[in-house]
Formats: C-alpha cells, structure tokens, sequence
C-alpha cells in the first residue's frame, strides 16, 4: 500500500470519528444557545439548529492539521520510514489552503450564527476573501488543459483571476445551500 493512501485512509477515518463526535456536541451547545431555525422545507416545519457548518470546520481543521504533523513526527524520527517529507514551499501550500478554509468556515459561521443578516451582494464581495492565502503563495499551477484547444498557460493571472472567481465560486455555492437546512433568509 502507498503512503499516501495509507495516510489518506487515517486522514478519513479520523474525520469521520471526530465528525460523529463533533455534530451531536455542535448540536446540543446550539440548542441551549437558542441557535435555531425552522427547517422551511419540511412539512411539520421542526426547528433545527443553525451552526451546523462548524462541526464540519473543526472536525477538518483538527484532521488535516493531525495528518500533516503526523507525517512530519514520522518523518523527523525516521526519514526512511516514512518517504514523505514536505519542502517549506509546500509546506506553506498546505496551510495556506488550511487558512482559506478556516477563513471560508467562518464567513459562513458568523453569517448563519451571529443574526448578522449579510446582504447578498456583499456575500459575493466576501467570497474572495478566502482567496487571498491562496493568491498570496502562488498555490496551484497556470497551466490548464482545456480540451479541444490544449494546455493554456496563464501565467500571473491565474493567481489574480482564476483563483479568485474559482473560490469565490466554491464559497457562494456551498453559501446557497442554507436555503435547503431550514435558513429562509436565503429561500426568499
């Protein structure tokens, strides 16, 4: 078995054990904050709580963060043990992209929990925050292959444009969804 399956395989199994964990905890300290909504799609309209997001954000932070030192641990303590060993430049790549999730995550967090009722234009102008790590470290490659018209180099622009429109993207349809868990501010 490869080490980066290996690896992938324990990144899964502890997301989903501290995602069993997470959600029902998430859900009760919700509850007793009065963190709630009325599920609008739902025949017997049931109250649900809001901040169910942040269970899936601390279950991943905690997860990719536990993965990535146990793969430095392992290989600080025997390197021909373990052949995976991260360059500072991806090293940085990792916790850049860790940032932009935590920066999405909690975008989402204060928009649903906070009773800060944020107006969709603005959503959009917010979505490109998560963005900036990812800009800033140059992550990901300006080479795109397009079929039919081959690879197409982007260059400084990837990082300005593409990387932008593509989280920003990503934001707002994850963002979109609240309106089928019970958030009618966004079902209007």
């Amino acid at each position: 078995m490869s080490y980066e399956l290996f690896f992938s395989i324990i990144g899964f199994l502890l997301a989903l054990v501290s995602s069993y964990y997470m959600y029902p905890f998430v859900i009760r300290t919700a509850l007793n904050s009065k963190m709630v909504t009325v599920d609008a799609h739902k025949i017997d309209k049931p109250t649900i709580t809001e901040p169910g997001g942040l269970a899936s954000l601390l279950s991943f932070t905690g997860t990719f963060s536990f993965v990535i030192l146990l793969i430095g641990a392992l290989n600080s303590l025997n390197p021909s043990l373990i052949p995976i060993s991260f360059t500072s430049f991806e090293l940085a790549g990792l916790m850049g992209a860790l940032l932009a999730v935590v920066i999405a995550g909690l975008l989402g967090f204060v928009d649903d929990s906070l009773g800060i009722s944020i107006k969709w234009r603005h959503k959009i102008l917010l979505g490109f925050l998560p963005a900036f790590p990812l800009m800033i470290l140059k992550i990901g490659t300006p080479e795109i292959f397009i079929p039919i018209i081959g690879v197409i180099n982007f260059g400084f622009l990837f990082a300005l444009i593409i990387v932008p429109l593509a989280t920003n993207f990503a934001f707002n349809s994850v963002n979109m969804l609240a309106g089928y868990n019970g958030d009618r501010k966004s079902v209007v």
